[in-house]
Order: structure tokens, then sequence, then C-alpha cells
């Protein structure tokens, strides 16, 4: 689609947030390029099918060939630049992206990348866990104890960091080696010293670790709030969703969100994007500590996150409102009474859940959800990639069962 807004290069890492990205900025007008790469046992990639994506670009596989790779972004970034006339924005769609923005070096004058004014790539990494941790609690924002490895054994001993731990990857690099040991967990629990001292993940791994207090499930469900701040003018795009239906269970991703009314935790948020005088999107996932009778951070991501197109189907489109050119869009947040489904990840999780996959179960589970529902893979707006998406999962049938060409669901309940 030809436009005059800022053209963009997707980097393809996660499919599912990869065409979500590009169907949110190519309905704001801005000109993709989807650049993706494959490896053993690659999926059935469509984000570059998109109605959306103004071309595609296949480069070396970072994890194999990185200098490679970083070579033909920097040349597109060079020639997108060259050929509109200012430089295009870089967008990451998973914490692997996010691992070639390392290799790529200083992108000043190459290219818009999402960042902090307070705190610059060359001095403080935020993808590194330990970091983002460090700088959390500096904004104000409450988080569980955690170490690295090197001082586990005093934290422990001081009373400050508590068992259960969860232990998670402190950076996720190019080969996410951590999900492919662990079956696509992003973490993993150990109630106490023993479990940890037996383990063969943090004998062999543990410098690459964090290990964080376990906050155990209670009364209230986890929550992310979503923020997208323009730096140009303060403005932001806000909401807050629970997560349901996370596979693989417990520390996985979530098949389906449902926004919710949790004002105070989006405010939470917001005010670490303005400590950090954040420029683009961020996550914020926050659970509540019975013991402590708070909420707390638990973890950020400073990229879009996986259903991103989803606030854009009711009307908030975070990653247009971060690259909007003017300063007439005003702060507004997304209220409750919506839901949004990923068709790939409900497969995983009814199947993990045993139920056997198909239209009915799938029917079910929308019906579940309150108010007006939304689906990953069916959006009329790119119809003939939504209808290859529905066949795939069921056939025809599925096209008529879920909605025919209506780009939201409603639910009857």
């Amino acid at each position: 689609m030809g436009s005059h807004q800022k053209p963009v290069i997707v980097l393809r890492s996660n499919d599912t947030c990869a065409l979500g990205a590009v169907r949110s900025l190519g309905m704001a007008g801005h000109d993709v390029t989807v650049v993706g790469f494959h490896y053993r046992g690659n999926p059935s990639w469509t984000a570059h099918k998109s109605v959306h994506c103004a071309k595609f670009l296949e480069i070396a596989n970072p994890a194999d060939d990185p200098v490679s790779a970083a070579t033909q972004i920097r040349e597109l970034l060079l020639s997108v630049a060259e050929q509109r006339g200012e430089a295009p924005a870089l967008l990451a769609t998973s914490d692997t992206s996010l691992g070639l923005f390392d290799l790529l070096g200083s992108l000043e004058g190459l290219a818009t990348v999402m960042r902090s004014s307070r705190y610059p790539a060359s001095e403080v990494d935020l993808n590194d866990k330990i970091v983002q941790g460090l700088v959390v609690k500096q904004s104000g924002l409450r988080t569980p104890a955690f170490s690295s490895l090197h001082d586990l054994d005093s934290r422990l001993s001081d009373g400050d960091l508590r068992f259960p731990l969860i232990v998670k990857p402190k950076k996720k690099g190019l080969e996410q080696s951590f999900y492919q040991r662990h079956g696509g967990r992003k973490g993993i629990r150990f109630r106490t010293r023993d479990e940890l001292r037996a383990s063969e993940e943090v004998r062999e791994y543990g410098s690459e670790l964090i290990f964080q207090s376990y906050i155990e499930n209670g009364r209230k469900s986890e929550v992310c709030a979503y923020v997208s701040r323009r730096s140009a003018d303060g403005s932001l795009y806000t909401m807050s969703v629970q997560k349901k239906y996370v596979t693989p269970h417990p520390f996985g991703t979530a098949a389906v969100v449902e926004t919710v009314n949790m004002f105070e935790l989006e405010q939470e948020a917001a005010r670490l994007a303005k400590y950090l005088e954040w420029d683009g999107v961020l996550m914020v996932e926050f659970k509540f500590d019975e013991r402590d009778q708070e909420w707390k951070c638990i973890e950020v991501n400073f990229r879009p996150w996986l259903l991103i197109d989803f606030p854009r189907r009711h009307g908030l489109n975070f990653l247009a409102h971060w690259l909007s050119r003017g300063g007439e869009v005003q702060s507004r947040r997304l209220d409750s009474g919506y839901s949004h489904v990923s068709l790939e990840y409900l497969r995983k999780a009814l199947i993990e859940r045993g139920v056997k996959f198909g239209l009915e179960p799938v029917i079910e589970v929308l019906e579940s959800q309150a108010g007006i529902v939304s689906i990953e893979e069916w959006d009329p707006d790119d119809l003939e990639l939504s209808k290859q998406h529905l066949r795939f999962y069921g056939g025809d049938e599925w096209i008529g069962g879920l909605g025919g060409s209506r780009a939201i669901w409603k639910s009857s309940s």
C-alpha cells in the first residue's frame, strides 16, 4: 500500500506477532517490508503473504551466520532510506529479533527503533532481565526479589530471595536454547535448595539465568498492562488483559486474552514508560503477591507482544500511534469487554489439555468469552490469507463457522 507514512521493516521471528504488526502498520498506511529466514524445522510462516506486506526479503539464519544476516539487514536499511528519502523504522517481533539488534551495532541515522532516552542501548541493555529488574526497581515499581547465580547463595541466606523460585534466561539468544531444552516453557520452578542443587540446568547454564522469587497463584489473575508511548508529545495508549489457556502450562504463551479494567496497573506501566522516556510499545506483566498484599512487576517486554493487532481491531492501533508524525492523538485506553484468540496457540492448549482440536471446542471457547471476540487468523481486510488460515485448521466449514465475512465474532452469551 503506497503512503506518506514512514516505511517499516519487520523482522519476522514470531510469525503471529509479525503478521499482527504487518496488519496494524499496513492498515495505517505504512509500506511494510518483512524480513525472514529459514532454519531446520521451520514452520509455515505466512506474514509475508499478507496483502499489507509490500516486500519480502529472506536473509541468512542469524543463528548460523550472524555476520551475513546483520550485513543484509544493514544493506536493506540503506536501500529503503535511499528509495524513500528517510530512514525506516525497524521492528523486532520477538526476543530473537531483538538479539539481531546486538549484531547490527549502532543504528543512529539508519533506523527508528523503540528506545529509552534515559538509558541508551549503548549504556544499558534493557533486554537483560537482571539489568531490567534493577531499572524497574529504580522507576519505583515493586518487583519480586531476584538474583544472578553469582549472588544466589547470599541472597537466599539473607532471606530476601525466597523459595519457590522461578528460573528464566536472563537474556534470550538467537537460538532460543532455553525454550528448546524445556519444551517451549518460559521458566522452570524450584521449591527447595535440594531441587536447585540437583538441577542440570543450573549446573550447566547457571550464569545465563535469572533466579526470581515465584509468586504463587492466588485469588487474583495475572494481568498484563500494555503501553504505547510517543516521545514527541508523551501521549499514551494503554490497555490491560488477563491471559487464558496458557500453553505449555503453566509457563508458556496465552492463546486467549481478555481486556479488564485494571487502570491502576496501566498507570504503573505508563509510569515506567515515562521514567524511561520510552519511545515505542512495551508490556508489563503483573502478579498479585498474597504474602505482601501488593501487585508486583514480574517481567517487562520492550517490543510488540504476541497479539499486537488485537487493540487495532477495536480502534487503538498501538504501533501506528508510536510512529504517527502528528501530535493530534490524545492519550486513550481500551476498555474491558474485548477478547482475542489465537487459533495457533489455542490448538496447542486444547491438545495439551486432552481435548481434540476442532470447530466445536473452538466455538465453545469463543462462547465462554465475554463481549466481542476477535480471531487472530481471521481478518477480512486480509481476506485471502485469512481464508488460507481457516482452511488449514479445518476447511471451508471454519470460514462460515467462525464468522463468515465479519472481522469480529460476537459471542451469544
